[in-house]
Formats: structure tokens, C-alpha cells, sequence
């Protein structure tokens, strides 16, 4: 997998270490890099918030997911390559994505399958029960 990059875009140093990501990457041998958006993210809602106007939660909640797909895009971009949304079915009906966010994408490969069908995949690879079993 030669061509397969793996971008962890964490808003917080914090996040960093709860993702187990980088295991699966050296499971599947894809490359794995680290960017940390919290310098983006923390002076834009400082930002925002000196206006006559309230930041509402949910702003607050996507607007880190919205900024991590622009990173995506530029490191995309910069290595001439394509960002992958993985977004599943299941997610798509209950509405649990973010528009411009974790829902974008140049291809969606899981767009038509339910979790239960990515967990299958997640099995066939050999991903250990830890990684593809999650809550």
C-alpha cells in the first residue's frame, strides 16, 4: 500500500493519544501523519466570538471537523492526492456527519454500507477485535 497515506487531523494534543489509528496503519503498513489543527481552530472561535452574535454549540462542534477537511484537502492537494470521506450508511441515515466536514470527500467507498457490513471488512483484513469492534 505503497500510495496510502493516513492523516490524523486532532483538534487537541489530548485527542492525539485516544486514537488508535496509528496501530491499524502499522497493521495495514500505510504511512501515518500526525497534524494538530488546534492553532486553527481555537484562534478562529476567539475570533468569531468578538462579534455582536452567539456561537452556538453545535458551531462549536463542527467547526473542527469543517477545518480538518480543509486540511485534508491541502495536504491532498500538496501530495496530489484524493481524500477518502468515510462516512457509512448507518451514519448517513441518522444524520451523524458534518456537511463540509467528515462528509466530504472525493470518493466515498463506504457510502453504501452499514457498520455492521464495515465491521465484516474489518474482520476479512485481520484488524484485531480492539480496533474494528469499537462503541
Amino acid at each position: 500500500m505503497e500510495h496510502i497515506y493516513n492523516f490524523n487531523v486532532k483538534k487537541t494534543t489530548e485527542d492525539l493519544i485516544k486514537w488508535d489509528s496509528q496501530k491499524v496503519c502499522e497493521i495495514l503498513n500505510i504511512k501515518h501523519y500526525i497534524v494538530d489543527i488546534s492553532k486553527a481552530t481555537i484562534p478562529l472561535l476567539k475570533t468569531l466570538s468578538g462579534n455582536d452574535f452567539e456561537i452556538s454549540g453545535q458551531t462549536k462542534v463542527n467547526l473542527a471537523p469543517r477545518i480538518r477537511m480543509t486540511t485534508l484537502y491541502a495536504i491532498a492537494q500538496s501530495c496530489n492526492g484524493r481524500v477518502i470521506n468515510t462516512c457509512n450508511l448507518s451514519e448517513n441515515i441518522c444524520g451523524f456527519s458534518t456537511l463540509y466536514g467528515d462528509h466530504a470527500g472525493d470518493m466515498s467507498l463506504f457510502d453504501e454500507l452499514t457498520v455492521t457490513e464495515i465491521r465484516k471488512i474489518g474482520h476479512f483484513l485481520g484488524l484485531p477485535d480492539r480496533f474494528v469492534d469499537k462503541k
